[in-house]
């Protein structure tokens, strides 16, 4: 299960339903998680059947579901497949079981390595083994 407390501000970066700050551990999930990754204003969560969450700002889309729209509640990002999670300032990536890297996010300064400035509203592959 997985727990959150602390500075839930900017869009409800710890996928908890209130605003402020929880003095607390609250529930955001119950059971499964297996990893969670924490970037600026928004989180990821890797759960056990291989599934990616987010949460948080979506700004730039950070968060991978294809908008900017910033969630309060976890969304599911990927169905299955994913081996692990990694959250930065305004990008995200995860990789997967077969060793693929994916990326999303803002790309203002180069840190997703497309060479242009854009934000990346759903997952890229960066690298493909199979290429």
């Amino acid at each position: 299960s997985l727990l959150a407390f602390g500075n839930n501000a900017a869009n409800r970066k710890a996928g908890l339903p209130g605003a402020g700050v929880v003095l607390s551990p609250e529930v955001v999930f119950t059971s499964g998680v297996q990893a969670v990754a924490g970037g600026n204003n928004h989180s990821l969560f890797l759960m056990t059947d291989g599934s990616l969450w987010a949460v948080g700002d979506n700004s730039d889309g950070r968060l991978g579901d294809g908008s900017t729209q910033s969630r309060r509640t976890p969304v599911k990002i990927v169905d299955s497949g994913v081996a692990g999670i990694s959250a930065h300032a305004n990008h995200s990536l995860y990789w997967t079981t077969n060793g693929e890297v994916f990326l999303f996010g803002s790309d203002e300064k180069g840190q997703l390595g497309f060479g242009r400035k854009i934000e990346v509203r759903t997952p890229h592959v960066m690298y493909d083994p199979f290429e």
